[in-house]
């Protein structure tokens, strides 16, 4: 009796996160996998609480509760490996994605947490929320069209399990399959990795037959720390092994914070720095090419910084300004892109040619 006591006690105490996630599900699209996790999490609540009343009708929910939530992980571990040119995989190993990055499909992660973040107060400010939540569904919903995988680096960064010995990494092949010519390094930001922004900056970088690689680190995205510095370095080493010598260092906010401040550090290995939503102008100059993207009405980080930052770099720097928040990458992905393979293209046409590549238009 005891024992059906605590579970009801349990019962109890799961019940509220399960409701108040079964009403953010009213509010945004959720998976078939989501929706089987919520119901399952909902039986084992219901069975728990209900454990000291129940003699002989309705035993076993709670069993079957369980039993729903282990087939759904099952299924997970075996459909959400891989991707048709989107994979995640640890490095340095270069092993197959850790399970935990295939238990939970990515979209259910990323827009509950937007939705919670929003309704909290806390991290996304209401003007950043406006047209997130579509901007990710198309993005979403474009990559599962295309057959990309729906794992995330979510769950094992936000258990610590990110460090430079063995850190989730999202690789996007070129759409040719044949060898890259050129690879994009990206660094997410604040908040931790997610496989549609690899994904997103992919689609630019793919229009010039180059990789993308995005390795990941903590949520903080404090790149510039000793373990950070050593998963770039590990990041670097795995392109070098497939014979990819032309190296663009990307990252977003957080994340273009650690590519000024890391850029002095690999320059002999790069051919030019892409800084998303975030700069430091204060950072030493690696003497390479730079293109700047910034939202004007950025509550983050202020596009004074990548002005600035520009301006002191002169004609090697690029600056382009979006009508947007911190949020463009998203928000604004197509024009992002288009701005970004511009820049690839002529970075790459004038290392074809030996030619200095002239300054693209600033907006």
């Amino acid at each position: 009796m005891i024992f059906r006591r605590l579970m009801a006690v349990a019962g109890i105490m799961l019940i509220l996160p399960v409701c108040l996630l079964g009403a953010l599900a009213l509010l945004i699209p959720i998976t078939f996998s989501g929706a089987a996790y919520l119901i399952g999490a909902l039986l084992i609540a219901a069975g728990a609480m209900t454990a000291p009343w129940r003699q002989t009708r309705f035993r076993g929910i709670t069993r079957a509760g369980l039993i729903l939530i282990i087939l759904v992980v099952c299924t997970r571990l075996i459909v959400a490996a891989r991707g048709t040119t989107t994979i995640l995989i640890a490095l340095p190993s270069q092993q197959s994605t850790r399970w935990l990055g295939r238990i939970v499909h990515e979209r259910d992660i990323a827009l509950f947490g937007v939705q919670a973040a929003y309704l909290t107060g806390t991290v996304i400010s209401p003007r950043e929320h406006d047209g997130l939540i579509p901007a990710l569904q198309v993005a979403y919903r474009t990559m599962e069209e295309v057959g990309e995988t729906t794992s995330s680096p979510f769950l094992n960064t936000y258990l610590g399990c990110q460090d430079s010995g063995s850190f989730d990494t999202v690789v996007s092949e070129p759409s040719s399959g044949g060898p890259a010519r050129a690879a994009v390094v990206f660094l997410h930001g604040f908040g931790g990795n997610f496989t549609v922004q690899g994904w997103l900056v992919a689609q630019a970088a793919r229009r010039i037959g180059a990789l993308t690689v995005c390795p990941s680190v903590g949520w903080q995205g404090d790149w510039w720390n000793e373990d950070g510095q050593k998963t770039v370095r590990n990041t670097l080493d795995y392109l070098h092994s497939r014979g990819v010598n032309r190296i663009y260092l990307a990252g977003l906010s957080n994340g273009a914070v650690g590519t000024c401040r890391l850029a002095p550090r690999f320059r002999t290995e790069l051919s030019g720095l892409i800084l998303i939503s975030g700069a430091d102008p204060q950072a030493p100059d690696a003497g390479l090419p730079v293109l700047a993207l910034q939202g004007n009405a950025d509550e983050r980080i202020s596009a004074a910084l990548a002005i600035q930052l520009t301006e002191q770099l002169g004609k090697r720097a690029t600056y382009y300004e979006f009508d947007g928040d911190h949020l463009l990458l998203a928000k604004h992905a197509s024009e992002v892109q288009g701005v970004l393979a511009a820049w690839l293209s002529q970075q790459e046409e004038a290392a074809d040619t030996g030619i200095s590549p002239a300054v693209m238009s600033r907006k």
